[in-house]
């Protein structure tokens, strides 16, 4: 039953890359739309380069709230708002549900992992891809950790919540064709290759991922 409550709570609580309050200051979405959170409300900015139909991922800095990076899962831009150089080719998908989530690595301020969810099933799944922020003279690439695979063929569903300790994270997601959620714990060694497994709520499943 604890299992089971803490996977619920995890998947409604849909954390993107939430260490500090700053980090979360800038969203960019929508077909270069996007929102600036830093004076408490929000104030419409129209930099953004995405063009996106779901879910985006974007970064500031936990102190500053300046700009880091962000991503609609098949692209990742920098600061500038330039694709980084190993930014192109992600296997994601810009009308996956969650298309690209962000989470900073524990202990260290310059490494981010991407996941990303391919779109109804399809059969890129759900991958990640590693951020160091301190390449490309500082404005950040993908690494050639690149698009690895954690589920061959997922559901668009992926989450993030902080572990109980402070400073590890959960990721939560769904597998097709299943009843299953898969948590997979994330500390400052990655990310665990085997999950804690639950069989809890609504079977997900059929041929969609054939749809194309």
């Amino acid at each position: 039953m604890y299992r089971s409550a803490c996977l619920i709570i995890a998947f409604l609580s849909l954390l993107g890359s939430a260490t500090s309050q700053n980090e979360n200051d800038l969203w960019y979405f929508g077909n270069n739309a996007g929102l600036d959170f830093s004076l408490g409300y929000p104030v419409a900015v129209l930099d953004g380069a995405l063009v996106t139909a779901d879910n985006t991922a974007t970064v500031s800095d936990p102190i500053t709230g300046e700009l880091l990076f962000y991503s609609n899962g098949v692209k990742v831009w920098n600061r500038n708002h330039d694709v980084m150089p190993n930014g192109h080719g992600l296997l994601g998908n810009w009308s996956g549900g969650t298309s690209a989530i962000a989470v900073k690595l524990p202990g260290n301020n310059q490494i981010y992992y991407l996941f990303t969810t391919d779109a109804f099933a399809w059969p890129n799944g759900l991958r990640y891809s590693i951020i160091d922020l301190e390449l490309n003279n500082g404005l950040g690439d993908v690494t050639d950790q690149k698009n690895i695979v954690v589920q061959e063929i997922s559901t668009e569903k992926v989450a993030i919540t902080k572990h109980a300790n402070g400073v590890d994270y959960w990721i939560v997601t769904h597998p097709w064709n299943s009843d299953e959620y898969h948590v997979y714990r994330f500390n400052e060694q990655g990310l665990s290759q085997s999950p804690v497994i639950s069989k809890i709520g609504l079977f997900h499943g059929g041929d969609s991922y054939n749809a194309m």
